[in-house]
């Protein structure tokens, strides 16, 4: 595997991981009550 393949690798999976990140924030925000 190619350094560029790994970087893209990284990528889609940041990438599948997001919306279940972001969702989580946001769940972290309304229990703290922002």
């Amino acid at each position: 595997m190619d350094f560029l393949t790994v970087i893209g690798d990284l990528l889609n999976k940041g990438l599948q991981a997001a919306p279940d990140i972001l969702g989580a924030v946001s769940e972290l925000l309304k229990a703290i009550g922002v």
